[in-house]
């Protein structure tokens, strides 16, 4: 089930989502249709199925056709996985930030963190390890690289 959590920061509109996206979701319906600009955070999105990829496509490519700006933040696992693949999947929305997934070598907990997209690129997707906030290993970036941010290679 998505959910959103939608206010107003200095002028833009921000939206929140969390949960899924699958054929029962309207976004238009749930996110509304903005008045100027808007903010998407997708930190909290697990999952989106191909007809969620579908309706995803459907509501932002409507918002680019009638100029209104809009940017995504923490992009999720699952919404990177997406990215990577469809082809055009932000529809013209700049990614400012993505999660990215860590693993614990000590205690194998997986850990999630958003990074800045400017940054990522700054670093030469070069991923330093974090500390496990579980026992204090080290966690390291838990996938390839250059498979999880060639998104930001085509942009």
């Amino acid at each position: 089930m998505l959910t959103a959590t939608k206010e107003n920061r200095d002028g833009k509109q921000f939206v929140l989502l969390g949960g899924t996206i699958d054929e029962t979701d309207d976004l238009a319906k749930v996110i509304g249709m903005p008045t100027g600009p808007l903010i998407v955070s997708c930190r909290d999105l697990t999952r989106i199925n191909s007809v969620g990829v579908k309706n995803w496509m459907k509501y932002f490519s409507q918002l680019q056709q009638n100029k209104l700006q809009f940017e995504f933040e923490e992009l999720s696992v699952a919404l990177v996985e997406q990215v990577n693949i469809v082809k055009n999947f932000a529809c013209g929305g700049p990614v400012l930030s993505i999660a990215m997934p860590f693993r614990c070598n000590s205690c194998q907990t997986g850990l999630t963190g958003a990074i800045k997209t400017e940054v990522v690129r700054s670093m030469n997707f070069n991923i330093a390890p974090v500390q496990c906030p579980k026992c204090g290993g080290s966690a390291e970036f838990d996938d390839v690289a250059e498979e999880y941010f060639s998104f930001l290679t085509r942009s």
